[in-house]
C-alpha cells in the first residue's frame, strides 16, 4: 500500500487539465463565437407543455381528509349553533322571571308600607 502515489501527483503526472470550455475565463467567452446569446429569442424558446388534468388533480387520500375535517367543522358548528339557541332561551326565560320578580318586589314593598302605616294608626289611637 505504500507504492501507491496520491490522486493529486497522478493527474498532474498525467498533464491532462480537467477545465472544460465552461469554465473558461469571463473574457474569453466574451470573445468566444460559439458563446451562448444572453438573451433567447421568441423561436428559440420551447413551447409549454399541457399538464394532463389528472396531475393536477390532488390525490385522493388529501381529498378524503379534507372532507372529514369539513364535516368535523360542519358538526362542531351545528352543536355550537344549538348551545347559543338554548342559551338564547334561557336567557329569556330568565329575563322574563327577573322581571317578574321586580314586579312582585315593588309589590311587596307597597304592602309592607301599606302594612306599617296601619300598625302606626292602630298605636297612636288610645
Amino acid at each position: 500500500m505504500a507504492n501507491k502515489t496520491p490522486t493529486k501527483a497522478r493527474r498532474s503526472a498525467s498533464k491532462t487539465s480537467r477545465r472544460t470550455a465552461s469554465k473558461a475565463s469571463p473574457a474569453s467567452r466574451k470573445n468566444s463565437k460559439t458563446a451562448r446569446p444572453a438573451v433567447r429569442t421568441q423561436s428559440s424558446k420551447r413551447p409549454a407543455t399541457k399538464r394532463s388534468t389528472s396531475a393536477q388533480d390532488p390525490p385522493a387520500a388529501s381529498v378524503a381528509a379534507a372532507q372529514k375535517v369539513l364535516r368535523n367543522v360542519a358538526r362542531r358548528e351545528d352543536r355550537l349553533r344549538a348551545a347559543l339557541q338554548r342559551q338564547k332561551k334561557t336567557l329569556k326565560q330568565l329575563k322574563k322571571a327577573a322581571k317578574t320578580h321586580r314586579g312582585t318586589v315593588k309589590s311587596l314593598k307597597a304592602d309592607l308600607a301599606k302594612v306599617s302605616k296601619r300598625r302606626m294608626a292602630v298605636t297612636s289611637q288610645p
